[in-house]
């Protein structure tokens, strides 16, 4: 009898121990499977050619020296900026040019130089010096010596259309230096004072 029992016992001890083997086996299964599909991973070669990636560009940049990049934005400079003629509807200032070669001044059709006088007058960087150019085309020497701009006693003043067409000639070409009416006074006012300097000086030297 207790033999019996002896063996049922030991037999219920090798079935557990069997089934504890059982289940670790398809444990050490488990973990090789892993460890396969892990060794796999790794010897799976990586790509050798990797695109670069800047983040401060959302498209790529072209590698073509010859693409067209769009144009830096131009400041006008003051000459091409528009400029209305005064008492006229047309949009820009054109010299009033006839069939012989001749411009009028200011837009004035009985005060005119040759085109080649005019042009030189024009091409000045300041009022003043443009002012004195045109003077020195639309008067003589001896009309400049014998008059001043105002007129005096002694001195006669000088032909006021002339002076008119000058004065629209300077403000109308550096219209963009002046804000208001005042600045065409203050401007027209420097020109005035260079003109009877001019008139002074030639006096002087024919004195001398």
């Amino acid at each position: 009898m207790m033999a019996t029992e002896e063996l049922q016992f030991i037999g219920t001890v090798l079935g557990r121990l069997e089934c504890s083997f059982a289940r670790q086996e398809a444990k050490m299964d488990r973990i090789l499977t892993l460890l396969t599909s892990s060794t796999s991973l790794l010897q799976t070669p990586l790509c050798t050619s990797l695109t670069p990636v800047n983040s401060h560009f959302t498209t790529p940049l072209p590698t073509d020296s010859s693409a067209e990049f769009p144009p830096h934005p131009v400041t006008p400079r003051p000459q091409d900026v528009e400029v209305r003629c005064p008492n006229q509807s047309s949009s820009m200032c054109s010299p009033m040019e006839d069939g012989n070669g001749t411009v009028a001044v200011g837009g004035n059709a009985n005060v005119r130089l040759t085109k080649s006088d005019y042009n030189f007058a024009k091409a000045a960087s300041k009022p003043t010096v443009m002012s004195l150019r045109l003077v020195d085309h639309l008067f003589t020497k001896d009309a400049l010596t014998k008059s001043t701009v105002q007129g005096t006693k002694e001195f006669a003043p000088l032909d006021q259309d002339k002076l008119d067409a000058i004065k629209t000639e300077v403000l109308t070409s550096f219209s963009y230096q002046c804000q208001g009416m005042e600045d065409n006074r203050r401007m027209w006012k420097q020109c005035k004072i260079s003109i009877g300097k001019r008139c002074q000086n030639l006096r002087k030297n024919r004195a001398m």
